[in-house]
Formats: structure tokens, C-alpha cells, sequence
């Protein structure tokens, strides 16, 4: 029965998922279609934003004055470089989306404004260098894209996002290592009690994994790709009983599978790691030995 729950929610999951990309697909065809004054009207009149590859160097002004009637703004794909302060006064705004723009920093007091409705905040694809210390106060997320930034450290407040199910912070300048300077910022996301999917993959800086994130007790997936990361901590195995999926492609880690099956707790894992890699068998899950950890 378990098991039962387990595929109808994995099949709401992926169809959220297929339908987003949709969402994004239908924005920029749309774009292509409309000119902007049609593009701001319709805005006005639905609460939906979409100027995905509008070839935008600046934030529209009209947003701003959408307020509460704003739901779901999409400014992807453009040249932006800044948004404005005003944006804290769309305060029903559900899912935010300013991925492959221009953008070094968020503006002071975004994430008060946001603090009841913010559900998906994308910003990959950017140029972001840290992020705002009240992070913490988007009570309601449950998907923070953050990938392909220059972002090196994580605000304690994040260890409130107790709703937060995604997390994607690939590429990034993240550092978690035995030095003495050492930022530890990292291990508050093991407080992110709901997180599913945490992708750490291409942070060259990480070359440990948190002890914290064996607190992470539906943890699905974990990505630690190409780090420095050179073992894996018991306590993730024993406390992350949901983790079915972990990448150790390009690691230290990933040299040295002997060491990683001698981890306490990895024989439970490893069952997780079948039964799920049987039940996709039709998918890209490999069949055997240590391939879909390690890359071999």
C-alpha cells in the first residue's frame, strides 16, 4: 500500500513538473505572438506575467502596479539586471521566475513581501554573489532555484523554510571543508525538514557533506557531482530514510566504492536505491553495481 501511495505521488510530482515546462513553453510562444502593450493588458486582467524571452533589458513597469493582483510573474530568459523594491508589493504572488537574466542581488525587503504566498522563487542562471538574509521569512516556499550563480555562503534564516521541498544550488561558489576559515552555512539546510531534492552539484568548494542533513528525513535525492567530496557521513545514510538517489559522479568518494558500501547505514540505503532503480528500469536508472552513484 505504501508503495501504491508512493507511485500516485510520484506521478503528481512529474506532472507538476511536465506541466511548469509547458508553462514556460506556452510563455515565450506567446511573447513571440504578442507585442507588449497586449502582453501588459493581459497581465492586468489575469494576474499572469509572462514575458519570458521578451528581449527585456530593464524590469517591466506595469508589474509593479499589478499589487495584489498579481499571481504568477515570469521574466525569464531577458537582460535584466535589477529588480525594483516596488516588486515587495505584490503580495499574493505565488510562483516568481527571473532565471537567465542579469541579476548581482535581490533588493532589500522582497522577502516580507512575499512572506505569504511566494511558493517558487527561480533565480538560475544569474549573476547573484549572496542572498538576502530574511530568506528565511518566505514561510510558504517549496522550490528555491538558485543554480548557476556566484553565490558562496547560505543565511541562517533559510533554516525556517520548513516547507521548502526543492532546493537547487548546482554550480555555485558553496564551500563546506575541514579548514579553519571554512564557511559553514551549508548545514543549515538541514533544517529544511521537508526538502525532497538538494542539488550541490558543481561547487568545487564542498569537500564534505553536512553531518546536519541526516535531519533531512524525506530526503529523495541528493547531487554532489563534481566536488571535492571524499566521504559520505553515516548520518546520512541512518537519518535520511527516504534517500533513494545519490550522485557522486567526479568525486573522491566515487574512487573508492569499497569505502562508500563500508558506511554505516548504506546497506539500507542500497535496498532503497533497487527497489526504486527496478521500478525504472524503463527509465535511465542503471541496472547494476555502483554505476548510477559513481558514474562508472
Amino acid at each position: 500500500m505504501d508503495a501504491f501511495f508512493t507511485q500516485i505521488q510520484e506521478g503528481f510530482e512529474k506532472l507538476g513538473r511536465d506541466i511548469s515546462v509547458a508553462v514556460d513553453k506556452l510563455g515565450s510562444d506567446y511573447n513571440r505572438a504578442n507585442g507588449a502593450l497586449k502582453r501588459a493588458e493581459t497581465a492586468r486582467k489575469t494576474g499572469i506575467v509572462t514575458e519570458r524571452n521578451a528581449s527585456l533589458s530593464a524590469f517591466p513597469e506595469y508589474v509593479c502596479e499589478l499589487g495584489e493582483a498579481a499571481k504568477v510573474v515570469d521574466v525569464g530568459g531577458n537582460a535584466i539586471a535589477t529588480l525594483p523594491q516596488a516588486l515587495a508589493g505584490l503580495t499574493r504572488v505565488h510562483r516568481l521566475c527571473a532565471s537567465h537574466n542579469a541579476l548581482v542581488a535581490l533588493p532589500p525587503g522582497l522577502c516580507a513581501g512575499w512572506a505569504s504566498s511566494l511558493r517558487v522563487l527561480r533565480l538560475e542562471r544569474n549573476k547573484l554573489a549572496s542572498l538576502p538574509p530574511d530568506l528565511g521569512e518566505l514561510a510558504r516556499l517549496e522550490e528555491l532555484w538558485l543554480s548557476d550563480n556566484e553565490i558562496a555562503s547560505v543565511p541562517a534564516s533559510v533554516a525556517k523554510l520548513v516547507r521548502l521541498r526543492v532546493v537547487r544550488l548546482a554550480r555555485n561558489r558553496l564551500r563546506f571543508d575541514e579548514t579553519p576559515d571554512a564557511d559553514a552555512s551549508l548545514r543549515f539546510l538541514g533544517s529544511c525538514a521537508a526538502a525532497r531534492e538538494l542539488a550541490l552539484d558543481g561547487n568545487p568548494g564542498i569537500a564534505r557533506v553536512p553531518t546536519a542533513f541526516g535531519a533531512l528525513a524525506r530526503l529523495e535525492t541528493l547531487s554532489l557531482d563534481d566536488t571535492r567530496v571524499r566521504a559520505v557521513p553515516p548520518e546520512l545514510f541512518e537519518g535520511c530514510a527516504a534517500l533513494r538517489s545519490l550522485s557522486l559522479k567526479n568525486t573522491p568518494a566515487a574512487e573508492d566504492p569499497a569505502a562508500l558500501r563500508a558506511t554505516r547505514g548504506f546497506g539500507a540505503f542500497d535496498a532503497r536505491r533497487a527497489r526504486s532503480r527496478d521500478k525504472q528500469i524503463a527509465g535511465n536508472v542503471l541496472l547494476s553495481g555502483m554505476d548510477d552513484i559513481a558514474g562508472g
